[in-house]
Protein backbone atom coordinates (compact mmCIF):
# COMPACT_ATOMS: atom_id res chain seq x y z
CA UNK A 1 0.00 0.00 0.00
CA UNK A 2 1.32 3.43 -1.10
CA UNK A 3 -0.33 5.21 1.47
CA UNK A 4 -2.98 6.37 -1.08
CA UNK A 5 -5.78 5.07 0.88
CA UNK A 6 -4.74 6.44 4.23
CA UNK A 7 -4.86 9.98 2.02
CA UNK A 8 -8.20 9.05 0.83
CA UNK A 9 -9.83 7.98 3.87
CA UNK A 10 -8.26 11.33 5.60
CA UNK A 11 -9.98 13.32 2.95
CA UNK A 12 -13.46 11.52 3.18
CA UNK A 13 -13.08 11.62 7.31
CA UNK A 14 -12.70 15.60 7.00
CA UNK A 15 -15.60 16.43 4.69
CA UNK A 16 -18.12 14.32 6.85
CA UNK A 17 -16.98 16.14 9.71
CA UNK A 18 -17.58 19.31 7.83
CA UNK A 19 -21.30 17.60 6.90
CA UNK A 20 -21.92 17.45 10.55
CA UNK A 21 -20.56 20.70 11.42
CA UNK A 22 -22.86 22.10 8.93
CA UNK A 23 -25.55 19.74 9.86
CA UNK A 24 -25.04 21.35 13.61
CA UNK A 25 -25.06 24.84 12.61
CA UNK A 26 -28.00 24.65 10.14
CA UNK A 27 -30.17 22.66 12.89
CA UNK A 28 -29.05 25.15 15.49
CA UNK A 29 -30.20 27.88 13.90
CA UNK A 30 -33.93 26.36 12.43
CA UNK A 31 -34.39 25.60 16.22
CA UNK A 32 -33.52 28.92 17.45
CA UNK A 33 -35.92 30.43 15.28
CA UNK A 34 -38.29 28.36 15.80
CA UNK A 35 -37.88 28.80 19.67
CA UNK A 36 -38.08 32.60 18.88
CA UNK A 37 -40.96 32.65 16.19
CA UNK A 38 -38.91 34.41 13.70
CA UNK A 39 -38.51 31.78 11.05
CA UNK A 40 -40.72 32.02 7.82
CA UNK A 41 -41.57 28.88 5.38
CA UNK A 42 -38.56 30.22 2.88
CA UNK A 43 -35.96 29.72 5.58
CA UNK A 44 -37.67 26.63 6.24
CA UNK A 45 -37.25 25.37 2.66
CA UNK A 46 -34.01 26.90 2.89
CA UNK A 47 -32.76 24.84 6.18
CA UNK A 48 -34.67 21.96 4.98
CA UNK A 49 -32.47 21.77 1.77
CA UNK A 50 -29.48 21.68 3.50
CA UNK A 51 -30.54 19.39 5.75
CA UNK A 52 -31.58 17.17 3.02
CA UNK A 53 -28.12 17.92 0.68
CA UNK A 54 -26.15 16.79 4.06
CA UNK A 55 -28.07 14.15 4.70
CA UNK A 56 -27.20 12.40 1.16
CA UNK A 57 -23.85 13.12 1.06
CA UNK A 58 -23.62 11.29 5.15
CA UNK A 59 -25.24 8.57 3.20
CA UNK A 60 -23.27 8.39 -0.19
CA UNK A 61 -19.96 8.16 2.16
CA UNK A 62 -21.28 5.75 5.10
CA UNK A 63 -22.33 8.24 7.48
Amino acid sequence: MDGSDNRSDAAISKNLEGNANTLDRVCADLFKKLKDGDISGTALKSGASVLEQQRLALSFFGG
